[in-house]
């Protein structure tokens, strides 16, 4: 996980309008990252136990 993912100021053109017109600094964006990037973990990790299973047997 890098800083980059969390706050999405580099990755998208919307985060970074955003954080450029002064509604979100980049602590409130790393913490709304940090909250996203926890369900994204466990959501991706199920679906890869799931179907790893399916895909090599």
């Amino acid at each position: 996980m890098t800083i980059g993912l969390i706050t999405t100021v580099s990755i998208t053109s919307p985060s970074a309008i955003v954080f450029g017109s002064g509604y979100m600094t980049i602590p409130q964006m790393a913490k709304i990252g940090f909250v996203l990037t926890l369900p994204a973990i466990l959501v991706i990790s199920v679906f890869a136990i799931w179907w790893i299973p399916l895909v090599w047997s």
